[in-house]
């Protein structure tokens, strides 16, 4: 059975391989003329393609970060006010049962 000549990019082989991947997308017959340096300058491309791409991604997850940040300080805020409205009926609940003149513990003794 002969062989097909494919280009790269069609090779089963380049799946899952990001720099066989990125060759296969390059000028690969040109990389090959240069020999060793041909091959170097290929992976010095893979890696600032690579490095581009990661920088990207951490640019957007720290804008997500912030985004999330905003958030949690918003539900914080909210939290501590309903924080201090409760604490505030608590203890108009409290006077009122003074006023009344019952104390806490006895109306808790009492309903059992």
């Amino acid at each position: 059975m002969a062989a097909r000549n494919l280009p790269l990019h069609h090779c089963h082989i380049t799946k899952g391989h990001p720099m066989l991947h990125f060759l296969s997308q390059t000028a690969i017959s040109d990389l090959t003329n240069l020999g060793a340096a041909g091959v170097m300058g290929a992976m010095w491309l893979w890696e600032r393609q690579s490095s581009h791409r990661r920088d990207q991604q951490l640019d957007e997850s720290h804008q997500r970060i912030q985004g999330d940040k905003v958030q949690l300080d918003q539900l914080l805020q909210v939290v501590a006010n309903n924080t201090q409205a409760a604490t505030r009926l608590a203890d108009a609940q409290l006077q009122l049962l003074q006023r009344l003149g019952a104390t806490p513990a006895a109306n808790f003794l009492e309903k059992l």
